[in-house]
């Protein structure tokens, strides 16, 4: 009974010599096909193609495309869907409006292409209207703070 361990630690040994090819082979096909969607992608909007874009060299992560932080899964449901081309800043904007003024319930781009309900044009400029009311405000108070 006292060998069993040491034939598991041998199974465990010889298995992870035999998937070490396949884990490898699995890493080399999954960075070459996030790539592939990011050049399609940077093809289909215009924008300049770097193939090291991807952030803290994390291929399949966020990259940095066009000044634009996008995630691999945007990048995906962009490409697969071929939606129209203007559909991905029209999202990219919503999200980027709602989370300046702190509403950070944004939906991803596919829900977004699937018409998921959004905040209207005119909640969106009340609540930067307010936003910005709190950051004069804010300002203000600074001032106030610094004169004493």
């Amino acid at each position: 009974m006292s060998g069993g361990g040491n034939t598991n630690k041998l199974n465990q040994l010889n298995v992870k010599k035999l998937t070490e090819p396949i884990r490898d082979r699995l890493r080399e096909n999954y960075n070459k096909s996030a790539n592939s969607y990011l050049e399609f992608f940077c093809l289909k909007h215009d924008y300049e193609y770097d193939p090291f874009p991807w952030v803290s060299n994390r291929i399949g992560g966020a990259a940095e495309v066009a000044d634009l932080y996008v995630d691999m899964e945007t990048i995906r449901v962009d490409v697969d869907s071929m939606c129209d081309e203007g559909e991905f800043i029209r999202w990219y904007d919503y999200c980027l409006r709602l989370g300046i003024v702190g509403d950070d319930r944004t939906p991803n781009f596919d829900s977004w292409l699937r018409k998921c309900p959004v905040r209207s044009e005119e909640e969106i400029a009340e609540m930067e209207k307010t936003r910005a009311g709190i950051v004069e405000l804010e300002n203000y108070l600074k001032v106030l703070i610094k004169k004493k």
